[in-house]
């Protein structure tokens, strides 16, 4: 056995002693009948509601409602305040249920128990030190346990587990590498928080308790679940997205739904993740599960290679917060996870890093003082731990969010990373905060020996949960992301700064639009009865996992020597596909925009228009291009019209709605919709502008119908909706960069044009699609332009006369025609031209 695994060993086995080799002064065993010792279980009625079951062919109680106890106390007196309960139950899904005891202070006081979904009979251990079991809850109970759990047997005995007793770790066997050295390493705060459950109850944040639905929901972005197994998702009460799938959300506790967020970090070559602790709901509560969440994120951050470490947050905790920290550090993350002895888990040499966010804070329910959390960050130093301070923004000075006198906890920390989400809402506002507060913050923390974190978002928004119904400012969009360049602008000052490290906030926070993690494109990926912010949302439109790769550019770019480039250096999109647009916006209730409170707005979730200019006009009048509602569109709510009266008959209008930035590859398709309202909207089409200045209606080039690509070819047909798709992959375009999208016109007679679209798509193509693809057969300098399809030869434009000859001059059918080369007499508005061509 090597020397690591002795020292596990002899962990584990302490865990063993301390906690099971006890006397137990009460206990019930739910055999049939149950077999009890100083403990009756309380008849049903009221609330009370249970019924003996057989779980896993074993003989369970199943609490149904409550299950009350009352505990005899000849046994267990009132004054026994420090008991320690053992809770054998069936670890089946993953949600959580309560012990509600009598306490010193109040009679249903709660402790939780996390699901981790092993499907076994897994036992919790819960220590109080505030019981006081005088039968004040209902019937006489002195405790109760709540619906929805399979309970084996519940035995107490007294005494308390003190962690202030418990001898350090020995951390000199663990194993060390490179990647879990936590020194020059970024991570991201991963909450982990999100659940799945019934009708009734949860939904913790996705909803308050119900399943999510139109108008009931506490989450701003909806994620990209295309990557989950069927059996991790569950069905919510939003209407299908838009393309058809069911809208169905992720559990956080699901163990491939944790495989699949690992492999995104080790994708994005994220470093690692900050696992969040939430104190107010941590209790004195040690789950003896293998398979419980954290344990689940040990093994993924293992085979991926990426460093974890715990990061207790103390927001709505009570006065019980360093206590309840110390239990949970060194009962469940020391000793019954062995967490530290992982050799994913990060590290400060042989240091076990720790972080405490939120003390100091003076902002909402932030406990403790300056003397409380000095005594918390020495105990956790004493332990062996590199403790981190997540702290308020102006703690240096101790004003605005910092609580005052709490400088010298702020020394005590190893390292400082101060809060910045939401403290600015554009790069101007990060100039100024980098000049302001963090050139200070660095310069601090270096002339204290202590090391210097600074937090990174990629934007926010919160108006689904905090918009003007609950009274709050919830500005939807409220800090755009603006294609990365909000993020990679701090990632850059933080470079200037000197700092070798940084704090992606966060993860996986959906719900107030902080998530790096991947998330729905569009309106495809969304609900079709329900607002979200989408990726594209400012008008660029971004693959699901842009922030993910923006956050490791800014990782790679901060480790290395190089200056940073000005601008994200990543394109929005790898493929497959690059662009989509339906135009499609929706309408949602209470956000407070633009200085006040509104009670309803409508905002994009495609790209729709960016930064729209008109290009040319000439011969028209009356010429507009805008987004419509339409009865019919082919897709969604909403279509892009252009129309106008042309003036002439050769006039034209070319409008360009969007920017791009998407490199050309071979057999690349750009494809749309089209509904010509007359006549003259067959000739309107898509276009496309490149980096090199030219434009896709000026090449020739065929769609895959064999009708050129310039508006002046008519396309489509009135009145109905018709397909059209371009293969822009091939010859010379390959190797071009995209650099503007846009409608054109380019008719042949006078008077209204209008037309529609709908379902706009670049995307990566098959590579097969028929004979006329790339054929163009027009002899340089001529005027009149000539395919071929299907064995024949035709001409774009007006009216043309097409005779075609063999080599010996006879004249032959244009039909059925053969390899072999030809000649082509072409006929066009009075104009004649000869050809002499090759088909292949």
């Amino acid at each position: 056995m090597t020397k690591k695994n002795l020292s596990l060993f002899a962990a584990l086995l302490c865990v063993y002693v301390n906690l099971y080799a006890q006397t137990y002064s009460a206990s019930i065993l739910f055999d049939n009948p149950p077999v009890s010792t100083t403990i009756t279980l309380n008849g049903t009625g009221g609330d009370s509601n249970w019924s003996n079951t057989i779980k896993s062919g074993v003989n369970t109680l199943q609490t149904i409602d409550y299950a009350y106890f009352q505990v005899n106390k000849s046994a267990i007196a009132t004054a026994d305040n420090n008991l320690i309960f053992d809770i054998t139950y069936f670890d089946e899904g993953t949600g959580r249920f309560s012990l509600h005891y009598n306490a010193v202070t109040e009679n249903y006081k709660q402790s939780n128990f996390n699901l981790t979904g092993t499907n076994q009979f897994v036992t919790a251990t819960i220590a109080l030190t505030d019981a006081a079991f005088k039968g004040a809850q209902n019937g006489g109970a002195d405790f109760r346990i709540e619906s929805g759990v399979f309970i084996r047997e519940i035995k107490i005995r007294k005494g308390e587990l003190n962690p202030d007793n418990e001898a350090a770790p020995d951390y000199s066997g663990v194993e060390k590498n490179d990647w879990s050295e936590f020194t020059g390493k970024s991570v991201t705060g991963y909450q982990m928080w999100f659940s799945t459950g019934d009708e009734n109850s949860g939904w913790f944040h996705w909803n308050a308790t119900t399943r999510p639905q139109p108008g009931k929901l506490n989450f701003e972005v909806y994620p990209d679940v295309s990557e989950y197994e069927d059996a991790a998702l569950a069905q919510t009460g939003f209407a299908n997205l838009g393309n058809g799938e069911p809208a169905r959300l992720f559990s956080s506790a699901n163990s491939q739904v944790v495989q699949t967020h690992f492999k995104w970090l080790k994708d994005a070559d994220i470093d690692g993740v900050a696992i969040q602790r939430f104190v107010n709901g941590l209790g004195k509560t040690i789950i003896n599960s293998d398979d419980a969440l954290l344990k689940k994120a040990q093994r993924e951050a293992e085979i991926n290679e990426r460093l974890f470490y715990i990061c207790y947050d103390i927001s709505g905790s009570d006065s019980e917060w360093a206590n309840r920290i110390k239990f949970d550090w060194v009962y469940n993350i020391e000793q019954t996870f062995a967490l530290t002895q992982s050799p994913a888990y990060a590290k400060v040499g042989s240091k076990p890093v720790v972080q405490l966010w939120g003390t100091g804070f003076v902002e909402g329910i932030h406990p403790g003082s300056a003397a409380e959390t000095i005594a918390l960050i020495q105990f956790l130093q004493a332990r062996g731990c590199y403790v981190i301070g997540g702290v308020p923004t102006w703690w240096r000075t101790e004003t605005g969010d910092s609580k005052p006198d709490f400088i010298e906890a702020y020394n005590a920390y190893d390292m400082l990373s101060p809060w910045l989400v939401g403290r600015f809402t554009d790069n101007a506002g990060a100039d100024d905060m980098f000049a302001r507060q963090m050139q200070g913050d660095k310069a601090y923390c270096d002339s204290h020996s202590m090391d210097y974190m600074p937090v990174i978002f990629p934007g926010f928004a919160w108006s689904q949960w905090n918009g003007s119904a609950s009274g709050t400012s919830g500005n939807v969009n409220e800090m755009p992301r603006n294609a990365g360049e909000f993020m990679w602008h701090q990632a850059k000052n933080i470079k200037n700064l000197g700092a070798s490290q940084m704090y992606f906030a966060m993860f996986d926070e959906y719900d107030e639009g902080t998530a790096l993690m991947k998330a729905a494109t569009d309106w495809t990926m969304i609900p079709t009865d329900q607002y979200f912010l989408t990726t594209s949302a400012d008008g660029y439109w971004l693959s699901s996992d842009f922030q993910l790769r923006v956050a490791g550019a800014a990782i790679s770019m901060l480790k290395s020597t190089e200056a940073a480039p000005a601008n994200v250096p990543v394109p929005h999109s790898e493929g497959p596909v690059y662009y989509r647009n339906s135009f499609e916006s929706r309408t949602t209730d209470y956000n407070f925009y633009n200085g006040s409170y509104h009670d309803i707005g409508t905002f994009p979730l495609d790209p729709c228009f960016k930064n729209e200019t008109q290009l040319s006009a000439s011969g028209v009048s009356g010429q507009a291009t805008e987004m419509i509602t339409f009865p019919a569109a082919k897709s969604g709510l909403y279509v892009a019209q252009i129309t106008g009266n042309a003036t002439s008959a050769t006039g034209s209008y070319y409008y360009q709605f969007a920017d791009a930035k998407i490199k050309v590859k071979a057999d690349m398709e750009l494809s749309f919709s089209k509904y010509a309202l007359n006549e003259s909207g067959k000739y309107a089409s898509v276009s496309l502008r490149f980096d090199d200045g030219t434009y896709l209606h000026n090449i020739s080039l065929t769609d895959t119908d064999c009708i050129g690509v310039s508006p002046e070819n008519a396309r489509g047909n009135v009145g109905q909706w018709t397909e059209h798709t371009i293969v822009i992959g091939q010859n010379d375009l390959i190797g071009k960069t995209i650099t503007g999208i846009l409608f054109g016109y380019a008719g042949n007679s006078t008077g209204n044009f209008d037309a529609y679209f709908d379902n706009l798509l670049i995307q990566d193509g098959s590579g097969s699609y028929g004979d006329c693809i790339g054929t163009a057969l027009t002899q340089p300098n001529s005027s009149i332009k000539l395919y071929a399809a299907n064995g024949q030869i035709f001409a774009s434009g007006g009216n043309t006369t097409i005779t075609v000859f063999d080599m010996l001059g006879k004249e032959i059918a244009n039909h059925h025609l053969k390899q072999g080369i030809y000649i082509v007499k072409a006929e066009q508005n009075g104009k004649i031209e000869t050809h002499k061509i090759m088909l292949h």
